[in-house]
This record gives C-alpha cells, sequence and structure tokens, in this order.
C-alpha cells in the first residue's frame, strides 16, 4: 500500500494485515558539490522502496519519505526520526523499515523489530534507464530475504 489516496481509502479495511512502515530516508542538499551526488540517493531509495512495497503489498504501507538537509546536525535528524517511529508504533506497526544511501544514518538505534537498510551510493546520472533498473532490481532482490528474516524474528 502506497501513501496515495486511493491506496488509503481502503486502508482501514485491510488495516489488520498491515504491520510494517517502509519509510525513505532521503537527504537533500542544495550545495554545488552535493547536488548531484543527493540526487541520485534520492531516484535510487526511491526506486527501490516502491518496488519492495510492490513486492510485499498486503503486508506494507510505504510512507512519504523522511526528507532533511544532509548538513543538519545528525542528532537533530534522529531525534526527528524517532519520534516518527514512536508515532508510527503506537499505531500498531510491529516493524518499521528505514531505506537510505546516507551512510550517516548507520549509527542509528533502531528498535529490535526495525531496521535502517543501506544502499549503495550509486552514480545514476550516468546510467541508461536499462542499467537503472537493473540496479534497482538487484537492491530489491538483496532486501527481500532480510525483510523475511527480520519478520520471522519472536
Amino acid at each position: 500500500m502506497q501513501w496515495n489516496a486511493k491506496d488509503l481509502s481502503s486502508f482501514k479495511e485491510v488495516r489488520e494485515y498491515i504491520d510494517t512502515a517502509i519509510i525513505p530516508l532521503l537527504p537533500i542538499s542544495l550545495k554545488k558539490d552535493d547536488l548531484v551526488q543527493t540526487g541520485s540517493m534520492v531516484e535510487l531509495t526511491t526506486h527501490v522502496t516502491r518496488s519492495i512495497q510492490t513486492q510485499f503489498t498486503g503486508r506494507t504501507l510505504l510512507f512519504p519519505p523522511y526528507t532533511y538537509f544532509r548538513q543538519e546536525d545528525f542528532a537533530k535528524k534522529s531525534i526527528r526520526l524517532k519520534e516518527w517511529e514512536q508515532t508510527i508504533e503506537k499505531e500498531r506497526f510491529k516493524h518499521i523499515f528505514y531505506f537510505t544511501s546516507d551512510l550517516d544514518w548507520k549509527q542509528y538505534e533502531t528498535g529490535q523489530s526495525n531496521e535502517c537498510f543501506i544502499l549503495p551510493m550509486v552514480p545514476l546520472e550516468s546510467m541508461e534507464e536499462q542499467f537503472k533498473r537493473s540496479m534497482v532490481d538487484d537492491q530489491v532482490k538483496h532486501f527481500i530475504p532480510l525483510i523475511v528474516q527480520k519478520w520471522q524474528l519472536p
């Protein structure tokens, strides 16, 4: 289920089956030397999270991205994300899976049933569409067993 009017209109009927939130963590930067790199990070993360959500339709809800300035203090953005996490957990989501290409999030402490998955930083700006699609498919294939494994933990 994606965060759009059509999908969310049926959310109440299927709520009992949806126990996993997928949240893309997207850095942005207006700095000249960071602009293209953050653009690639956003593009890959967006494509991968949409594809993963599609694979697990009926069990997952793809949330709008958690977007932040890359230069922002990590403590501040992690406190804000922890508030998101607490709010989502109160709504009976058993798992929260974050996806990002920003290596800063490796240090983020998630709860036992949550996970922050780090995607590789890939310069997508020079890739043809077929190679981008292949890259996304490879990442999805990599993360599917990790997600299933996380679901199987008590």
